[in-house]
Formats: structure tokens, C-alpha cells, sequence
């Protein structure tokens, strides 16, 4: 076989891997989902197979793309020098990865979102180590917001994370305060935890399940309420086990629809509505939006 021929092959492996794995994941969430909640209205739309399948292959597809940035956030890439290239009108945006991941996941929505605004400077991080305790990270977003503050001139800055990111904001607001922070975002954040947690074998990965002692303590401790905080969650998110573990009390909360845990990285809609939120300050809370395309809700 021919060099080429050799990596067409492994690469048409990886993505059948990745369809392989995505779909035992959606069938066992749709599964789940179908027998422990109630449906109603246009919730039936949700468990609907035909959605879950177009769910699946696009987080098949989105997870497999974001897998092979991972190793440009290994060598210490950074996207900070392109910011060269936006204004410093308005408070920086630190994004802040979930488990297992490291800054280049961001990588695609900031691009997107630089095409479109120039008057907010965009910054990732890569936390380390991967497996540390979610109580070991927010020195290190600290540390980060800090510098962000002396850099720019701002006092402040608006936070975004994605999964495991949002639980690290938290964490960071309770334990160095609101004070630094203008708004925080989080996407498809497990904030009470999620039953696929239960496999994991890391120390951040155990504190994620379903009411863990981690998540019980920093409900004590949260100060989240004394921002504006937004939670955006997705009813065919095949990590966060249920859906309804995303909502948090206190916060915005933002119902999508069709799009699995990494997609809501990647989806134009989404991005839209996180547009809305860091550069103009409004978007609709606890609206069904984004079906899939092509169905109607």
C-alpha cells in the first residue's frame, strides 16, 4: 500500500471510530432520556430518532475535528497574536476548555467570532495537569485573569467555558470573588453533574458525577449569583446526562436543541447567540432554539 493509500486508511479509521463510539453514546442517552423523562409538547421533538441521528453525525464529526487540533494546544500554540488585530474597547474574553481538552478547541469559534466583531481582545488557556483536581484550576484562571486585567487596562473580564470550564468558573468565583468579572458563560457545563461520569477514573472526571461532594461544597460556596451568569445546554448533549443538569438556580438559562456536547462549540447558531451575549448583552433565556435543520419543531 502506498503512503497515501496508508493514510486515507488510518484516517477513514478515525472517523469511523469516532461514528462508532458517538452513536453507542447517543443511543444510550436517547435510550436514557426517553425512559426516565416525560415528554410532552414539543419536547417528543427531542426523543425523536430522526433528531438524534443528525444530532449524531454532526458531534461525530465535531469531536473528531477538535481531536486533531489537541496537538497544536501540546506545543504551546497560542491564537493571542491575532488579537493584534482587534480593538480593547470593551473588557477581554478569557475561554477556559473542559476536561481533557486544552486552548485549541476554542481556536474555531474565536475565529469566527474575530471575522465578525473587533472591539473585544480573545484569549485562551491551557490547563495543567490534565487530570488535576477541578479545585487546582482556578489559581491558574487567577493567575490568567490577572494578567489579562494588567495587559489590556481593564478591571475586568467576561469568562466562557465549555463542560468541566464552567465548573472551574464557579470555582474561581467562589474562591477569588466576583469582583474581576463583568459576565461569565458556560456551555454544556454539567453543573449538578452527569451519570457518564461514573466510568471516569480521574480525580476531575469522579467529581463530575451526579451530586458529588465536590459540586454539593461548591454549591455552598457559589457566588455566581452576584454576576450575570448565563448556561447555555443542549437536550441531545451526550455527555451531560440529563440535559437538565446544565440549568443552573440563580442563572440565564439557554434551551438548544441538535447539538451534542462538542458540537456546541462549533455550531454558527450557537455562536450567534454567544455573539449577542459578549458583544451586545442580550439573548433570549429558557427558549427552544436551533433545531436541526431540516425538521421542523
Amino acid at each position: 500500500m502506498s503512503l497515501l493509500g496508508t493514510i486515507l486508511a488510518i484516517a477513514l479509521l478515525y472517523v469511523a471510530v469516532h461514528f462508532a463510539l458517538s452513536g453507542f453514546l447517543f443511543f444510550l442517552l436517547w435510550f436514557d432520556t426517553a425512559n426516565r423523562l416525560q415528554t410532552g409538547g414539543d419536547d417528543e421533538l427531542s426523543f425523536a430518532p430522526d433528531r438524534w441521528i443528525d444530532a449524531w453525525i454532526a458531534e461525530a464529526l465535531s469531536s473528531a475535528y477538535m481531536i486533531l487540533l489537541l496537538p497544536l494546544g501540546w506545543l504551546g500554540l497560542r491564537n493571542d497574536k491575532t488579537n493584534a488585530d482587534l480593538g480593547n474597547d470593551a473588557p477581554p474574553v478569557l475561554f477556559v476548555h473542559g476536561w481533557m481538552m486544552n486552548g485549541s478547541c476554542w481556536w474555531p469559534m474565536i475565529k469566527e467570532l474575530k471575522k465578525r466583531r473587533k472591539t473585544r481582545k480573545l484569549y485562551t488557556m491551557s490547563l495543567h495537569p490534565t487530570f488535576a483536581s477541578i479545585a487546582d484550576y482556578p489559581a491558574l484562571v487567577h493567575e490568567q485573569v490577572e494578567s489579562l486585567c494588567r495587559l489590556t487596562g481593564h478591571d475586568k473580564v467576561v469568562l466562557v467555558g465549555h463542560s468541566m470550564g464552567g465548573l472551574i468558573i464557579r470555582r474561581y468565583l467562589a474562591d477569588y470573588g466576583p469582583e474581576r468579572v463583568e459576565k461569565a458563560i458556560s456551555l454544556g457545563s454539567p453543573h449538578h453533574g452527569t451519570r457518564l461520569a461514573i466510568i471516569s477514573h480521574s480525580r476531575n472526571g469522579k467529581q463530575m458525577k451526579l451530586d458529588s461532594k465536590f459540586l454539593i461544597d461548591l454549591a455552598d460556596r457559589d457566588r455566581y449569583r452576584e454576576i450575570e451568569f448565563h448556561s447555555f445546554y443542549s437536550v441531545h448533549d451526550n455527555y451531560v446526562w440529563p440535559f437538565t443538569t446544565s440549568k443552573l438556580d440563580g442563572a440565564q438559562n439557554h434551551r438548544l436543541e441538535g447539538y451534542g456536547h462538542t458540537r456546541l462549540q462549533l455550531a454558527p447558531e450557537v455562536i450567534d447567540r454567544l455573539e449577542d451575549l459578549v458583544y451586545f448583552g442580550t439573548t433570549d433565556s429558557e427558549s427552544v432554539q436551533n433545531p436541526v435543520p431540516g425538521l421542523e419543531s
